[in-house]
């Protein structure tokens, strides 16, 4: 399951997502915080959605549930029990919840269990971008790793910003042992002891691969790492990293019986620049390869992801389900926008129902998104043409039936924009019903407007 339980003090994780059909809670000698208390105890007054989601008291331990549910039916069979001193009223209630729920892992979107996973070796080297004449400085020896404290916040420095969800794989145009990335990995798994000599070859491929004028020079890690979870299982893995940004902070120290303050420059742990982790499962494939690209995003210098590691997207309903929202909000931004001459509205009308799709459907089937979302002959064509274009231009062939991943809904919903800005003074947050929105043109002024109905204001 993927939330957290505690069991006799222990917390335990469990990766996978499910689909509960049937719950039945019995709340019986079960403590509510105070902030629940209310003179009925019907569901501790709180609905069937915030009933799961919220806090449940056990064994003096909080757990907390999230998830995202659709509730069909609550049946609620007052029980005559006998309650605890701290129970706030004379009744408890037997729930029996049907409804369609699927869980979510309230960190999906970053790698779990950090502290417990082993970083056995780690080395550093600073690499430079050859074209402006900056250097390429191999470090001989890995770490030194005897302060626990610090190998924790390196833990949490490497580790911290993967989406162990969206998986890569290694390719080459010819043979994957040519994939000078995978041949490094490969041979280390192999043999730790070539670890630092690996290494210092990883270093190479990169200051030979960061010629762009937007490549900054920094210092590179690669590290060796052990018990990684990933689906559900856990396995050694072999991490490179780039530290690009230098941020500024003062440093506080004694100066006789004063004390000083200095500028000093360095790392932010909660930011890493580039990343990979490279699991030791699928070799054949090409291995597991989580990614993180936080600076130089720009088509022409994607030299980490295309360049140096040389990855691509495994064919996975997260990666068809982030790529098929990507092309519907360019659709529908570009393409619909410029073609059919819609008002704002409109677009963000087909913006919200797109999403709506994804977020209410387990599978995607292009012919029923059509039909249910576009709706216009016309509006499908273009559709479809877009997104053979799409493929094209980025690489990638979105199936047209597929499973949707929910972390990925999440994940895009962030861009999906429904805010119509009017000049600097409104902006108008639509949500749906797109019939209760007129827009004109003020014959007088010449001014444009939108009309909205409603029936309460709040």
């Amino acid at each position: 399951m993927k939330y957290n339980f505690y069991r006799r003090g222990t917390r335990t994780e469990s990766n996978a997502e499910i689909k509960v059909e049937l719950i039945i809670v019995i709340p019986l000698r079960v403590s509510p915080s105070p902030r629940l208390c209310g003179e009925k105890f019907k569901v501790f007054g709180y609905s069937a959605y915030e009933f799961l989601k919220y806090n449940f008291y056990r064994r003096g331990t909080w757990t907390e549930i999230k998830a995202e549910i659709k509730v069909e039916m609550i049946v609620v069979i007052p029980l005559r029990v006998s309650p605890s001193p701290r129970h706030c009223g004379e009744k408890k209630s037997l729930l029996l919840f049907s409804f369609s729920m699927l869980v979510k892992n309230p960190h999906i979107c970053s790698m779990t269990g950090i502290d417990s996973i082993q970083l056995q070796q780690v080395i550093a080297h600073r690499v430079g971008n050859p074209t402006r004449g900056e250097d390429l400085k191999l470090s001989e020896n890995p770490l030194t790793l005897n302060d626990k404290d610090v190998q924790k916040l390196l833990n949490k420095f490497f580790l911290g910003p993967f989406n162990e969800q969206e998986q890569y794989h290694f390719t080459h145009i010819s043979n994957l042992e040519m994939n000078e990335v995978f041949s490094y990995a490969s041979t280390i798994f192999a043999d730790h002891k070539t670890f630092a000599e690996q290494s210092n070859l990883i270093a190479k491929f990169l200051y030979s691969k960061s010629t762009h004028v937007r490549v900054k020079e920094g210092e590179m890690y690669v590290a060796l790492f052990d018990e990684v979870p990933l689906n559900g299982e856990y396995l050694p893995a072999i991490g490179i990293f780039k530290s690009e940004t230098k941020e500024t902070f003062l440093r506080v120290f004694p100066h006789g019986q004063s004390l000083e303050i200095a500028q000093e420059e360095g790392i932010n742990i909660n930011k890493l620049d580039k990343g990979c982790l490279i699991f030791k499962t699928n070799k054949t494939e090409g291995y597991v390869v989580c990614i993180v690209d936080h600076t130089n995003k720009q088509n022409d210098t994607q030299y980490w992801v295309t360049d140096f590691l040389q990855v691509i997207p495994y064919a996975d309903a997260y990666h068809n389900t982030s790529d098929a929202l990507q092309m519907c909000r360019l659709f529908v931004t570009n393409e619909y926008s410029e073609k059919f001459d819609v008002a704002k509205s409109d677009q963000i009308d087909l913006m919200n129902r797109s999403l709506d799709y994804f977020k209410t459907k387990d599978h995607f089937n292009m012919d029923e998104f059509k039909e249910e979302v576009i709706h216009h002959p016309e509006v499908a064509d273009s559709f479809s043409k877009f997104k053979e274009n799409y493929e094209a231009n980025k690489e990638v062939d979105i199936q047209d039936d597929f499973a949707i991943h929910i972390a990925a809904v999440k994940k895009q919903s962030k861009v999906f924009k429904n805010i119509l800005k009017l000049d600097k003074n409104f902006h108008v947050y639509i949500h749906g019903r797109q019939d209760m929105i007129e827009k004109g043109i003020d014959e007088r002024t010449g001014k444009k407007f939108y009309k909205l109905y409603f029936d309460e204001e709040s």
